[in-house]
C-alpha cells in the first residue's frame, strides 16, 4: 500500500542508494541519473529527489529503518532498547554534529508502544504505555496513515479496533523488522545477546534465518 506523503525505507537501502545507482549504470549501460531514479523507484519513493530529501538527515551506524509522514520523519535504532526518534524534515543537510538539535521525541518501540489520536484536538501521537504519554508529535497525519505506521510497526492503534490485534510475534513479521534482519546481518557482532524490556532477545531473533524466506 503506497500513500501519498508517506515513505517506508530500510536505512542500509537508503544510504546504498549511490553505490546501487553505479552498479546498475554499469551493468545497464543506462545514464547516472536513470539509475538514480531506477534505484529510487525501486525502493517505493517516486523520485530521487525524495530520497535525497530523506537523506538530509545522516544515517548513523546504529539505525536500521526510516518512516516519512509528511514532514515528519522517524528514525528507528538499535541500541540496547529499539528506539523511534523524531526529526522535522529540515530544508537543507544537516551533520552528524548538529543533528541532536533537531530530534524532536523519542520513544521505545515494543510491547509500550501505540498510536493514539488526542481527542481534544484531533492530533496524533506515539505514545508510551497509554494516550495520557504522548513522545512523539505526527503533525498532519490523517487515519488512513496512522493505520499504515500501525501496520508496519505493529502496535496498537487507538481508536482504530482493527490494530488492537497485534501481538509480539507479528512485530518479528512487521516490515520494521526486516529491516533489522538486515541491519543485524551487516553488524553482526553489534546485534549478538541485544535485548530490552520491551522487546525481548531482538537481536537473537533479528539474526535467526527469516522463516517467510
Amino acid at each position: 500500500m503506497r500513500l501519498p506523503h508517506f515513505y517506508s525505507v530500510s536505512s542500509l537501502d537508503l544510504a546504498s542508494i549511490k553505490p546501487m545507482a553505479n552498479a546498475l549504470k554499469k551493468t545497464d549501460g543506462i545514464s547516472h541519473a536513470q539509475a538514480l531514479e531506477h534505484v529510487s523507484q525501486s525502493l517505493g519513493f517516486d523520485s530521487y529527489k525524495q530520497a535525497v530529501e530523506l537523506l538530509r538527515i545522516p544515517v548513523e551506524k546504529d539505525e536500521f529503518h526510516r518512516i516519512r509522514i509528511n514532514n515528519t520523519v522517524l528514525i528507528m535504532h538499535a541500541a540496547g532498547d529499539l528506539y523511534i526518534s523524531e526529526f522535522h524534515l529540515p530544508p537543507a543537510t544537516i551533520t552528524q554534529d548538529n543533528k541532536c538539535f533537531f530530534m524532536e521525541g523519542q520513544v521505545v518501540w515494543g510491547e509500550c508502544t501505540l498510536l493514539a489520536e488526542s481527542s481534544s484536538d484531533a492530533s496524533w501521537w506515539l505514545c508510551k504505555y497509554d494516550s495520557g504519554q504522548k513522545r512523539i508529535a505526527l503533525a498532519g497525519a490523517n487515519t488512513e496513515q496512522m493505520t499504515l505506521l500501525s501496520e508496519l510497526l505493529a502496535i496498537r492503534c487507538r481508536p482504530n479496533p482493527r490494530a488492537s490485534r497485534f501481538r509480539s510475534e507479528d512485530r518479528i513479521q512487521s516490515a520494521v523488522f526486516m529491516s533489522l534482519r538486515q541491519w543485524a546481518a551487516r553488524y553482526p557482532d553489534l546485534a549478538a545477546d541485544q535485548s530490552s524490556t520491551q522487546f525481548g532477545g531482538w537481536g537473537e531473533l533479528a539474526l535467526m534465518p527469516d522463516p517467510q524466506q
